[in-house]
């Protein structure tokens, strides 16, 4: 479930296993713990800026770390609040970059809404707009992406 969990499990007979942590909002934890494996869906779109920040990390730069694992997380927010409930706001948020189209949500999810699309690309794009470390998230093949030419207006 959690870090302890990850830990305990990497700890298991002096490290015998390799462990993955499925958790994105957790990965700063998990590498500061040994564990360097992560499994995780932002990272299907979002793999440079996960890279960037694993990287800052492997350099010793752990303030940088700390805002680059908010920056990561706030992306998850982003999706999660700007959708309906029963709207699968990741799935919808990869949908919003044609070249990426996973198709339409599955059962229990619910089809989004033109309006709950809308609303989300438009917070999407306002959180490409933040330039908060090195360029990042903006700087990002997503945003590049979902953003109109070089400019990432709403």
């Amino acid at each position: 479930q959690g870090l302890s969990d990850a830990v305990e499990l990497h700890n298991y007979e002096s490290g015998k296993f390799e462990v993955l942590s499925g958790r994105e909002e957790i990965m700063l934890g998990t590498l500061s713990m040994g564990i360097t494996g992560n499994v995780g869906s932002q990272f299907n779109v979002l793999g440079d800026l996960y890279n960037y920040f694993r990287d800052t990390y492997s350099k010793g730069d752990l303030s940088k770390a700390r805002k680059l694992q908010t920056l990561c997380t706030s992306f998850m927010d982003v999706w999660k609040s700007n959708v309906e409930p029963g709207m699968d706001g990741f799935k919808n948020a990869v949908n919003l970059i044609s070249s990426m189209s996973v198709g339409d949500a599955r059962y229990p999810s619910v089809p989004i809404s033109e309006k709950s699309k809308e609303k989300l690309r438009l917070s999407i794009l306002k959180w490409c707009e933040k330039e908060t470390i090195d360029g990042w998230p903006k700087k990002s093949r997503y945003c590049k992406e979902i953003c109109d030419a070089d400019t990432c207006s709403v």
